[in-house]
């Protein structure tokens, strides 16, 4: 009974303080577990809080999680975060927050917590989150976050995503595709892109797969090569003409299905035609374009995309509008080839004295037939409507899409193809 009342009391203190926009300091610590929006059962709660509870004395952090029916018209984020600051948990520490209005849920981080995190071990965590709501039970849910966070709390420290390893060098050319001078300049553009943005930009030429799948070769190459855990491999198999992306780390949200699909359009049509350094110059720029501007102008950026302000046009959508080079030239010798046919085809027809006539005109007398009436007469018609899509928030989610399981476990997104 206590902490059915505890929870009803913490509730509504944390809506009160909403509604008042206020910004105040809590007179105590709320409890780990605040089921505001009352998904829980009492014996659900109970489990759920005794785990939050345990894991939290283990690791010495705060690992709390809230339920709550209405952000009204914060972000999730933004009200995740001021959740945590008022609740006065502890500096370090993890919050696992269901907004039940918007019908979305975030994962945060403090402290030392959020500088052990790496994105590898978030997507860890949120896969386990993932797993526990798809059986329709947030009590579930609740209970593998808190036994995903216990796991990583308990782990060795890992090393930082964003300190590069030393390993493959960004561009391995095995299947001896490009010459020295553009081998060397392209090396030199990887390294200073993957620099530039704390994201490694990779290429990999090979002359066989040695019978594998070339998803899993790609993203085994990419786990072996000590590269950062933010990154794209482009890699080109010269035996069975195939090619594949292998993102990883937060490289499977900034490149979803869409923007893979619309790469594999421009950067392919090189391959088709033999000129493999245009190929990896037109992948670089590709890359360099997307990753700058999810840097740049996004914000929650996860395995599952993320939301940039409208005002800022989206690369890819600008570029949409321009044709491949390579389809370009293939379409205007086409052109000029049906125009040659039309002039010959001119010219050859007015050597002709005698000719099949088009109609029978030439044999109808005239004035023998007087039309007394007319009607037009209505038959059908097909109407294609096209949904417009707005934002009312004044923001575009981007990038996100489907991903899996390297054999080492890793968590890779991705498209392949042949050429």
């Amino acid at each position: 009974m206590m902490k059915r009342l505890n929870r009803f009391l913490s509730a509504a203190l944390c809506l009160l303080m909403l509604s008042l926009c206020v910004t105040a300091v809590s007179a105590e610590q709320l409890p780990l577990l605040i089921d505001e929006a009352e998904l829980l059962t009492d014996e659900e709660y109970d489990e759920v809080d005794a785990a939050l509870a345990r894991v939290s004395e283990k690791a010495g952090c705060d690992v709390a999680c809230a339920y709550i029916a209405e952000i009204q018209d914060n972000t999730t984020l933004e009200f995740a975060e001021w959740l945590y600051d008022y609740a006065e948990w502890r500096e370090d520490g993890f919050l696992f927050m269901i907004a039940m209005d918007v019908r979305e849920w975030i994962l945060i981080a403090r402290g030392s917590c959020e500088e052990r995190l790496t994105d590898e071990t978030r997507l860890r965590i949120e896969d386990a989150i993932d797993a526990g709501l798809a059986e329709e039970g947030f009590g579930p849910a609740a209970l593998a976050y808190a036994e995903a966070v216990d796991a990583f709390l308990t782990s060795p420290a890992p090393v930082r995503s964003d300190t590069p390893l030393t390993g493959r060098p960004r561009l391995v050319d095995d299947a001896d595709l490009l010459t020295e001078s553009e081998e060397s300049s392209l090396m030199a553009r990887l390294d200073a892109l993957s620099d530039r943005w704390d994201f490694d930009v990779t290429v990999a030429t090979v002359s066989s797969l040695g019978g594998r799948d070339i998803v899993n070769f790609a993203d085994d190459w990419y786990d072996e090569s000590s590269w950062r855990t933010d990154g794209i491999l482009f890699l080109v198999d010269m035996g069975n003409r195939e090619w594949a992306f292998s993102t990883a780390g937060i490289g499977i949200g900034i490149f979803g299905d869409d923007d893979l699909d619309y790469m594999e359009d421009r950067i392919i049509p090189y391959l088709s035609s033999g000129d493999y350094d245009g190929a990896f110059d037109e992948y670089a720029d590709l890359v360099e374009q997307l990753v700058s501007y999810a840097k740049t102008y996004g914000h929650d950026l996860s395995i599952d995309g993320y939301y940039s302000d409208n005002s800022v046009p989206y690369p890819f959508e600008s570029e949409k509008g321009r044709m491949n080079p390579v389809t370009k030239g293939v379409l205007c010798a086409g052109a000029g080839a049906l125009l040659a046919l039309i002039v010959t085809g001119s010219m050859k027809s007015k050597m002709k004295t005698v000719r099949m006539a088009g109609d029978a005109s030439g044999y109808v007398r005239r004035d023998s037939m007087y039309l007394t009436q007319s009607n037009d007469q209505f038959l059908y018609k097909n109407v294609t409507r096209t949904l417009r899509q707005s934002s009312s928030s004044g923001s575009s989610h981007h990038g996100g899409g489907s991903y899996h399981s390297s054999s080492s476990g890793a968590s890779h997104g991705g498209s392949h193809g042949h050429f």
